[in-house]
């Protein structure tokens, strides 16, 4: 398996129950991480090929998946986890569905007034595709996206969260709801805007 992150919450279930099935099944899991660099990503795979392995999950870091064609077509399965792969096997959520349905549940409950904090990571079509969806139920129902509260990131750390957090606590006039893209920008976004709400009734 080759994932982008070891440390990315959003990976540990997803490793523990490809562990849990080959382990049933008589497989070692041997994983590696990328670190969202594609040259790193395409030696673990040839060097998988040399160890004869039995299969590759990949979430890949490019769009590009030459090497994965090529290793499939000498005979190793080959998998994409979290990615699509139009000419091959891949698993992964309907991205574009799960922003609409955010976007519809805000909507619904009359906020119209909504913030998007998302990356600028290229090759993340999964994070492109949820910001698809916000945008295509905003549009539907009217709800105007301003440019200053329309936020991209230079990455999906908790500290990118956290400063986006920082960015709209600053503004005089902010949005009463806001979509963030990835579960770890989520977690440092909530935990800067809990610890400033904190302070705020502490000195109060």
């Amino acid at each position: 398996v080759v994932v982008l992150e070891l440390s990315n919450p959003f990976f540990i279930p997803m490793l523990s129950a490809v562990e849990s099935i080959a382990a049933k099944r008589g497989f070692l899991v041997v994983v590696g991480e990328s670190g969202r660099d594609a040259d790193k990503e395409r030696r673990y795979v040839e060097q998988f090929q040399q160890l004869r392995i039995g299969g590759i999950i990949v979430t890949t870091a490019s769009r590009k998946f030459d090497h994965l064609a090529a290793a499939r077509a000498g005979g190793t399965p080959v998998v994409l986890m979290a990615r699509r792969w139009e000419e091959g096997d891949y698993v992964t959520a309907d991205h574009l569905e799960a922003g609409r349905l955010v976007a519809g549940h805000l909507v619904s409950r009359d906020y119209r007034r909504i913030g998007l904090v998302w990356t600028h990571e290229p090759e993340n079509t999964a994070i492109e595709e949820r910001i698809l969806g916000v945008r295509q139920v905003l549009a539907e129902a009217g709800v105007e996206l301003p440019p200053r509260w329309d936020l991209r990131t230079p990455t999906t750390l908790l500290e990118d969260g956290m400063e986006a957090a920082d960015r709209f606590l600053a503004m005089p006039d902010r949005p009463r709801a806001v979509f963030v893209s990835t579960d770890r920008q989520a977690m440092g976004f909530v935990e800067r805007v809990v610890r400033m709400s904190a302070d705020k009734a502490a000195d109060e």
